[in-house]
This record gives C-alpha cells, structure tokens and sequence, in this order.
C-alpha cells in the first residue's frame, strides 16, 4: 500500500508517497526533519505534462514565495534562464504562461518538447 500527501519543501509543494515496510507491514510517517531510514524507500513523485506526445515535467501549479529561484525556458534562444521570484508583474505573467519550472533540466524538457517537432532540418 501507499500513502499519499502534499509536502511544502524549498518554497514548493510536492506529493510524497510513503510505501509500507517490507519489514514489518507498519506505516512510518515522512519525517518533518528530512531524516530518511536508509532501509525504506521514499520519493517525491514529480507531475508531469504531455506536449506534442512527449512526456515531461510539469511547470509549477503553486506560485513560489518571495526569494525562491525558478527557471524559465528562454523561447527565442533555448537557453534556461535563472530569475528569483520576486511577485512582479513579469514573474505572475511568466506563472500564469506555465512557463515557470523548478530545475533548469524541466524547463529543458518542456522547450524541446514545445520546439523539437517544428524543426525544419529534422
């Protein structure tokens, strides 16, 4: 069996499964402190997006608190850019775009997913 929830870590949210013991059949809480039982499994699972038939991470559904980093998909260039939330106008413009990712390597994803299809020297 697993157990589901939503967990606030680094300023986002994200959903933690908790897998029963293999041990001793008992549920064990995620700990609040991030100590982790090396003898159980854990992850955080990541939700993701479908575009043009690729799988990839999914952009962040809840906005960052002030100061959190997030990396946006520069559409023109390609590359991933860096920017500290600071809850202007061009970051909730950016959000409500869904084009806000957690790490460098989704924003990565979700550009190649967006963009690889519509290359003409394929």
């Amino acid at each position: 069996m697993i157990k589901l929830w939503t967990e606030r870590l680094n300023g986002f949210e994200h959903e933690v499964k908790n897998y029963i013991s293999d041990m001793d059949f008992a549920w064990e809480d995620f700990p609040k402190t991030c100590s982790f039982n090396l003898g159980r499994k854990y992850r955080i699972k990541k939700k993701t997006r479908t575009i043009n038939g690729i799988e990839v991470a999914d952009c962040l559904r809840v906005k960052p608190e002030i100061g959190i980093k997030y990396f946006v998909p520069d559409m023109q260039s390609g590359y991933v850019v860096k920017i500290r939330w600071e809850n202007a106008a061009l970051d909730n413009c950016i959000f409500e775009a869904g084009f806000c990712f957690e790490t460098k390597k989704y924003a990565e994803e979700n550009y190649k997913a967006i963009f690889e299809p519509l290359r003409i020297d394929k």
